[in-house]
């Protein structure tokens, strides 16, 4: 295991949070996916991305934002945020996330997954 740095991070209540900065790495692969729904609420979905390797141990960071009818992400009104993200040894990535929004709002989800 690499030595990691430790230091500390300001958040914007003035608490302090533990950082560490790994020196080195050890991924192997590293992919960009998405996905699309339509959503408002609290609401909750499997992606499979065939070509992918996805396992439970895979690092999978999700990020949500509106788009428009022409494909084309932009940031509306409603706030939105990705609750939770976990990956499978079967390849798939379960995501709950919020659209604070009274209707259905079409939305991507974009992913990074690292091994």
């Amino acid at each position: 295991m690499s030595e990691a740095t430790v230091g500390t991070v300001a958040k914007p209540n003035k608490d302090m949070a533990e950082a560490r900065s790994i020196d080195t790495t050890n991924i192997s692969s590293a992919f960009w996916a998405i996905g699309e729904a339509s959503t408002h609420g609290t609401d909750a979905s499997n992606f499979v991305f065939p070509g992918t390797i996805v396992n439970s141990v895979s690092q999978v960071t999700a990020s949500i934002c509106e788009i428009g009818s022409d494909g084309t992400p932009f940031i509306g009104a409603a706030d939105m945020s990705v609750l939770n993200v976990a990956p499978h040894d079967d390849g798939s990535i379960d995501v709950r996330w919020n659209v604070n929004w009274p209707e259905d709002l079409s939305v991507r989800l974009n992913f990074i997954i690292a091994n």
